[in-house]
């Protein structure tokens, strides 16, 4: 097999849950203070764990508040400590530095010699580089000379040259001068070595050479940083390091302190809070310059400082001064701004960038949660704001407390950093990684301690106040690092596992099959490499950044159905041996290829080596026509298995697999259609026309609308060819037909069954649409025609219909009245009469909006007379639909009538709330409500007043005599708008042919002296009838006004009679007279006839005789008979 055919993939998968990248989840080692006796009994926690350095072999661990164990220190309270731990015994032993207690010398004419040293803070600060026999420096910012009557805040450091027991241990103590404690600038006294506090930052630099150290204290609390290095000029090689050529044993060292008198800074800025340096200006520069950092600066908002050490003169002295370079300012007064420093190329350009620590940063002015500001330099001393980065805790975490270098953590040429949040909960150290962007917004690990057992006053650990430069101790190639918990009094280490990557790829035979090819192979090659040497050369893999490529073909032998090949294999090196489990998929979508096996995973085991390794296999298929223009795909999958990455114990065999990496492998193998390409081009055209039906339709007319689709191919064959319908009213589909599937609102239907529509065939669909639903003006229906391959032409694949809907219902009313007709003399009250009214929708369509208006004369007006049939309070109406009350609106004069103005109801229940008062009511103009109903008068259809009367029944009141009745109604009496009360309610969806009908309950309290002023000599007869009048609303444009929506099929409405005169006994004894005289002429004509014979039967007395005398004969021959015998 030619291996150049392979595609490289890098496959990479990340391992288990709480693993997020290279750096251990736990802890692999953890260090605890050395029990060990001391003279004086540790109070509260010795800050162990407080400054570190991180070597090679060991560790340096710094305890400012411990107590010491040496005799010579017996009398002094909390000296401080430092301790040197072993990584291959995991013992911790105190590292001297000092043996002297507190000393009292005599004091010499140039400096104070005698030294206090009582919670001196030794450890408090340090810094070293990671070689075992590399420069080291542990600070005491604390240590006081001591006077007779006050003591003087020196400070002291102590350095050397190696970690090794028999190494001289070195003294900075640079604040002693006696001249240089108090001094008189301006006529003002000033403290300034007085209370420098040297070493209260510390920084080894670059080279090696020199010794960077901050006194926030100098010159009351301006500040100073003072260098410390040899004296000698001599020359540098490109490194700036001095040439060990020209080196001797006699070097003299010399302190250079930063005169605050000619910067301009003010008091209390604490110049020197933190130090760090770097070759700034980047490339071949050999110029080493400083920073420095003065939180409290420019009135607490503070500044940073990049700068240079020149001389000045100043009173015939030569002094030092800082030439500022650059200057940074914080965006927020009080964060803290420089508590920390760190210079670090983090976008690999070759110039150092600036990190900045400001930990009492606030994103809600409650909590100190911390910031970070990156700076990144771009060359010449310019730098930019890259991001203010923070963390995502809020409760004053103080993110930013400390940052470390870690290096190239994750092998991908940029270096990362570590950033400490020690209090956010029991602390947190965060893992960025660089970019050629500058740093991650995100980080990629977060850092938390575990397995602590030590009890501590204070609240959480302070876990990642200290936080080591990242140091590679098990030569695996990677850095690992070292966490200080102070409050804890811990140190953890954190080793860090090699990244690896998976080259993998899959290839076929045949790019193409046929129609009836049922077989084709695959073969599938993989390689292991890592992006350093050291793990290569560890793999006993080629000594180069990539290792030898290994290659292994899988035979693949698969059949139908979903099943996959699942196979490990193991890296076996001199150290590690590492299993992946890799799981290879065929068709595993459509199931069209299976394993020749049947075995549903095939598991494999190889061992990698530097020899080349492949396999073989077939794949079976067969045709599918519903998925020709979809590919079969061989997919390959990786995981890590058999991680022991979150036990204590550093795993030495294992790995983890690149962030960046993708987790699978695919190639792909597609059918052949017989068109020109590999997918067809059809042509489709659709049409569409509507089946029995017609248009406008008519909401409710039928329970289903069927529309006929046409879909015709004018281009290459056309695989599955399909249809889309959607719907844009709120309805569906009556009938999914078989070929036919729902996707949400859409309905997709397979033409021809699914096999192929070819050149000139035509598909027809016919669709039922279910109408129960439909409301509305329009119904929109949309289809498109498509099919697996591309189209010739898109413009005639879709149609749109846009359907007409209209409503239209047919209406009975049915009136009742609790009185049909009755005397004015009959009632010994004046009476109650109800009128009760149905309103029917028969529907077809539902009245989507009702409107109803009911007229009631309360005044009886012509040329003589103007009475008041009917007070306010005797009106009382009820409207009810499917068992819910309606509510009623009152008018009169076309203006709405104030509600609760007495205790009167407009309805009968007592749970309605529209009241009007009896006659003293108040009339209220509503303009909203003219306004709403002259709107509804505009955009509805109406009947007519005087239409509607001429539609009524008038049986009952046509009997009656007109020259002797009053028509008390609307239409008849309506001679000024005023006598008519008009009471309005609203039904929304009113449904056709249902059993919930309108019903109307109208109550009146009749007035008998009222109407009995109204009648007269001639007027004797009183008919009183309600009138309604209805309203639908079917749009909003003027033109539905000229739409009929409904017509009134029946309407018997109820009536109530009152006649003057009439009397029920008279009537009655008319009845009794006329009834006797019936019987009585009844008898006379009855015995008249009688007596003229009507009521003799002669035919049948005839019949009688007839028969009588033949039975009498008949007997007597008998008789004669007898005696013959």
């Amino acid at each position: 097999m030619n291996l150049q055919q392979n595609l490289i993939i890098y496959i990479i998968l990340m391992p288990y849950h709480i693993f997020s990248y290279n750096i251990s989840p736990v802890p692999n080692n953890v260090f605890k203070p050395p029990n060990i006796p001391t003279f004086m009994e540790q109070q509260e926690s010795s800050l162990f764990g407080y400054s570190l350095t991180l070597k090679k072999n060991s560790i340096l661990i710094g305890a400012p508040k411990a107590q010491t164990h040496l005799a010579s220190q017996r009398r002094v309270n909390e000296t401080g400590g430092l301790y040197k731990c072993n990584f291959e015994n995991s013992v911790c032993e105190p590292f001297i530095v000092d043996i002297y207690g507190n000393t009292v010398v005599e004091d010499t004419r140039f400096a104070y010699n005698s030294e206090k040293k009582d919670f001196q803070l030794l450890g408090y600060t340090m810094d070293g580089l990671s070689s075992d026999n590399s420069k080291f420096v542990v600070c005491a910012p604390k240590l006081k000379a001591n006077l007779e009557h006050h003591y003087l805040l020196h400070g002291a450091c102590y350095w050397t040259s190696s970690e090794n027991d028999n190494a001289k241990i070195n003294r900075i103590a640079s604040l002693r001068a006696r001249d240089q404690q108090v001094k008189t600038i301006e006529k003002h006294n000033v403290y300034f070595n007085m209370y420098g506090q040297q070493g209260f930052s510390v920084h080894i630099t670059e080279n090696s050479e020199e010794i960077l150290m901050g006194a926030p204290g100098i010159y009351n609390w301006k500040g100073s940083v003072i260098r410390y290095r040899p004296r000698q000029k001599q020359k540098k090689n490109r490194f700036g390091q001095l040439d060990n050529k020209n080196l001797n044993n006699g070097i003299e060292y010399v302190s250079e302190i930063i005169n605050p008198m000619f910067i301009g800074i003010s008091e209390d800025s604490y110049l020197g809070y933190a130090v760090t340096s770097a070759y700034f200006g980047g490339g071949d520069s050999y110029r080493l310059l400083y920073a420095a950092s003065a939180p409290q600066a420019n009135d607490q908002v503070g500044k940073v400082f990049i700068f240079d050490f020149v001389e000045v003169q100043n009173n015939f002295v030569r002094d030092k001064t800082m030439k500022i370079y650059r200057e940074f300012e914080s965006q927020q007064m009080g964060e803290y701004f420089g508590y920390s420093l760190l210079a670090e190329d983090i976008n690999n350009d070759g110039y150092p960038d600036l990190l900045i620590g400001a930990p009492m940063h606030s994103k809600n002015s409650y909590f100190e949660s911390g910031a970070v500001y990156i700076y990144l330099n771009t060359g010449k001393l310019t730098f930019e704001q890259q991001i203010l980065l923070t963390s995502d805790y809020l409760f004053g975490g103080r993110f930013g407390t400390s940052m470390s270098k870690l290096g190239d953590l994750n092998q991908d040429g940029y270096n990362d950093v570590a950033i400490g949040a020690p209090m956010e909960g029991n602390g947190v150290v965060y893992i960025y990684h660089g970019s050629a962007q500058g740093l991650m917004s995100k980080p990629s690990q977060k850092v938390l301690p575990s397995g602590s057992q030590i009890p501590t006053k204070f609240p959480g650990l302070m876990f990642g106040h200290s936080i080591s430069t990242g140091v590679d101790i098990d030569s695996n190639g990677y850095n690992d690092i070292a966490i200080g918990a102070p409050y804890g009094e811990e140190v953890f280490i954190y080793k860090t596992y090699p990244i690896v990557q998976i080259s993998a790829t899959i290839i076929t035979d045949k790019k193409e099959i046929g129609k009836n090819d049922t077989r084709f192979q695959t073969t599938a090659c993989w390689r292991f490499f890592s992006s350093t040497t050291n793990i290569t050369h560890d793999l006993g893999l080629y000594d180069s950044a990539l290792s030898e490529f290994l290659c292994l073909m899988y035979h693949l032998q698969i059949l139908l159905c979903d099943f996959f090949l699942l196979f490990s294999f193991h890296i076996i090196t001199h150290k590690l041996t590492t299993e992946f489990n890799i799981l290879l998929k065929a068709d595993t979508k459509h199931g069209r290829a299976k394993w020749i096996n049947n075995n549903k995973f095939y598991e494999l085991n190889v061992t990698i080596n530097n020899q080349v390794q492949c396999h073989e296999f077939d794949v079976a298929v067969f045709f599918n026509i519903v998925d020709i223009f979809k590919p079969i795909e061989i997919e390959m999958e990786y995981r890590l298995v058999n991680q022991l990455i979150n036990s204590t114990k550093f795993c030495d065999k294992c790995v983890v697999l690149h962030e960046n990496s993708v987790e699978s492998v695919r190639t792909s193998v597609v059918f052949s259609t017989g068109c020109k390409s590999s997918m067809c081009i059809a042509d489709l055209r659709i049409e569409s026309s509507l089946s029995g039906s017609r248009l406008p339709y008519i909401l409710g007319s039928t329970r289903t609308l069927a529309v006929k689709y046409d879909v015709e191919n004018f281009g290459e064959t056309a695989y599955l060819a399909q249809i889309k319908i959607t719907l844009s009213n709120v309805t569906s589909f009556a009938k999914v037909p078989s070929n036919c599937k729902m996707d949400e609102d859409e309905m997709i239907c397979d033409l021809e069954s699914g096999n192929p529509l070819f050149s000139q065939q035509k598909s027809k669909l016919i669709v039922n649409i279910d109408t129960s639903r439909l409301s509305g003006k329009q119904l929109v229906i949309k289809a498109e025609a498509f099919s697996n391959g591309e189209e010739a032409n898109f413009d005639d694949n879709k149609i749109i219909n846009v359907m007409e809907l209209i409503e239209y219902s047919e209406i009975e009313i049915q009136g009742h009245s609790s009185m049909t007709q009755f005397a004015i003399e009959d009632p010994l009250s004046d009476p109650t009469i109800t009128h009760e009214l149905e309103i029917i929708n028969q529907g077809p369509s539902t009245i989507r909006d009702l409107s109803v208006m009911i007229f009631i004369p309360t005044r009886y007006l012509n040329e003589k007379k103007d009475i008041k049939v009917f007070n306010r309070s005797d009106l009382m109406v009820e409207v009810r639909y499917k068992d819910s009350l309606i509510p009623v609106t009152w008018y009169h004069e076309n203006k709405l009538l104030e509600d609760n103005l007495n205790d009167d109801s407009s309805t009968l229940s007592p749970d309605s709330d529209l009241e009007i008062a009896e006659d003293e009511f108040d009339i209220v103009t509503s303009k909203n409500v003219e306004l709403k109903l002259n709107d509804r008068r505009r955009r509805s259809i109406s009947v007519e007043l005087g239409q509607l009367q001429q539609q009524r029944h008038q049986t009952i009141l046509d009997e009656l005599p007109f020259n002797r009745t009053i028509h008390f109604n609307c239409k008849d009496n309506y001679v000024e708008e005023y006598s008519c009360m008009q009471i309005y309610f609203n039904v929304n969806n009113v449904q056709a042919v249902g059993k919930d009908v309108i019903k109307v309950k109208i109550n009146y309290l009749l007035q008998l002296n009222a109407l009995n002023q109204v009648f007269d000599e001639h007027l004797d007869i009183f008919a009183m009838q309600p009138l309604l009048m209805l309203t639908t609303n079917v749009g909003d444009n003027d033109d539905d006004k000229n739409v009929m929506t409904y017509k009134i099929t029946e309407e018997n409405l109820p009536v109530t009679i009152v006649f003057k005169h009439f009397n029920k006994e008279f009537a009655l004894w008319i009845y009794i007279v006329a009834i006797l005289a019936g019987l009585l002429v009844l008898i006379i004509m009855s015995l008249i006839l009688y007596k003229c014979g009507f009521f003799k039967r002669q035919v049948k007395e005839e019949l009688e005789r007839l028969t009588q005398n033949e039975n009498y004969t008949s007997y007597s021959n008998n008789i004669d008979d007898d005696e013959k015998y």
